[in-house]
């Protein structure tokens, strides 16, 4: 479902600006057959994308599957943002922690 509420049956989506920049992505690397490792690679990509061509400036992105057997919550995939000097220590991503 999109932002206007329309619905329609696709391989896969991108909403918001960052869509501009990670369609062409999908379009090329994405494949009907992709294994969870495959689509977790390409979704690293895309956030590569959004971040060298966007300014998007996040600690992490958080990653959830939908599939038939309900939703599953993956870890955090960290993010090459900064971090404002007024955000809580335990809410940054052990990794950006790691790169100060």
């Amino acid at each position: 479902m999109d932002y206007l509420a329309s619905m329609t049956k696709e391989n896969f989506a991108a909403h918001g600006y960052g869509s501009f920049f990670i369609l062409s992505t999908m379009d090329r690397y994405y494949k009907p057959d992709m294994t969870r490792d495959e689509a977790l690679d390409l979704l690293k990509l895309c956030i590569k994308e959004v971040q060298s061509r966007f300014i998007v400036n996040l600690n992490a992105f958080s990653v959830k599957i939908i599939g038939t057997d309900g939703i599953t919550v993956l870890d955090n995939i960290p993010g090459s943002g900064t971090v404002h000097k007024d955000v809580p220590r335990e809410a940054i991503h052990p990794e950006l922690i790691a790169r100060a």
